[in-house]
């Protein structure tokens, strides 16, 4: 499954990591930063029409979504909606609960 990363989602992830470093010693984010530009894909992601999330950086991710042509996005974290905005939740591929779990590729 690619990894789908538009400008706008790689300067929030800078920024982010910039704010984490500046918290905790010895972090790095150019580490997690090389990784993501080396294993993802870069598409040009317009912003939405109109605002559909609480949060901004939520409609950066939609965008690009939409720009590459998903047709599912897979997310740790949880979209906050505006009011009114249709969803469809679909977990039928999500992993089955494991108190310890151990992820192949981590």
């Amino acid at each position: 499954m690619p990894r789908i990363l538009s400008e706008a989602i790689l300067d929030e992830y800078q920024r982010v990591g910039e704010e984490v470093a500046a918290r905790y010693s010895g972090v790095d984010p150019g580490h997690f930063l090389s990784l993501v530009a080396l294993h993802g894909e870069l598409c040009v992601a317009p912003p939405l029409a109109e605002r559909v999330c609480e949060d901004p950086d939520d409609d950066q991710v939609l965008a690009c979504a939409v720009a590459a042509g998903g047709k599912m996005i897979v997310s740790t974290g949880a979209f906050k909606l505006r009011n009114g905005q249709a969803v469809v939740v679909d977990n039928t591929l999500s992993p089955d609960f494991q108190l310890t779990p151990a992820p192949e590729d981590s």
